[in-house]
């Protein structure tokens, strides 16, 4: 995988770009990558650097998509929010019980700088010892292609599930 990895990076016009790539695919099941070209990586990474320049910290960012080029024949779902517990496994489970099969799961949790607008200087694995980026977690999957209609319903379902998980995580630390 780290050869794959390397090319995309390489693919990548920005910073920002090859730092999200190592931090989206190094994890990433290599079995899930196979036949998966660099250009078509580096796609993926472009379009996740995209949605993830803009994030207002305090709520979840969701965008369910049926994209086209490389990506065509499938839908993506993005998430980015605050780093809690609970996200990947409420995302999954309602995926689950829905009767999508999931095809590909990447979740690295990443350490951001964001300006005031909440746009995205920096992207790191660690935030840095100076205090000044904040733990995001960001979840990307893929699913078999899904009607206008279902991509729809799903995102409003998931920003309802996101809603519920953020408020039992604020109820259980004011619980202990």
């Amino acid at each position: 995988g780290g050869l794959l990895i390397d090319a995309v990076r390489k693919a990548m016009p920005s910073k920002l770009g090859r730092e999200l790539a190592g931090l989206l695919l190094e994890n990433a099941p290599s079995d899930d990558l196979l036949g998966a070209s660099p250009e078509t990586l580096a796609q993926l990474v472009e379009g996740r650097l995209a949605f993830l320049t803009e994030h207002k910290p305090g709520r979840a960012k969701i965008a369910v998509t049926n994209p086209d080029g490389a990506l065509n024949g499938i839908t993506t779902i993005d998430i980015v929010n605050d780093d809690m517990p609970f996200l990947v496994d409420s995302t999954i489970g309602l995926l689950a019980e829905r009767g999508h099969e999931v095809r590909l799961a990447l979740h690295p949790v990443v350490a951001v700088k964001r300006d005031l607008a909440g746009k995205l200087l920096d992207i790191a694995a660690k935030p840095a010892a100076d205090g000044t980026a904040t733990r995001e977690s960001f979840i990307h999957i893929h699913l078999a292609r899904l009607s206008a209609e279902e991509v729809a319903t799903l995102e409003a379902e998931l920003r309802s599930v996101f809603t519920d998980v953020r408020q039992v995580v604020i109820d259980w630390r004011a619980m202990q």
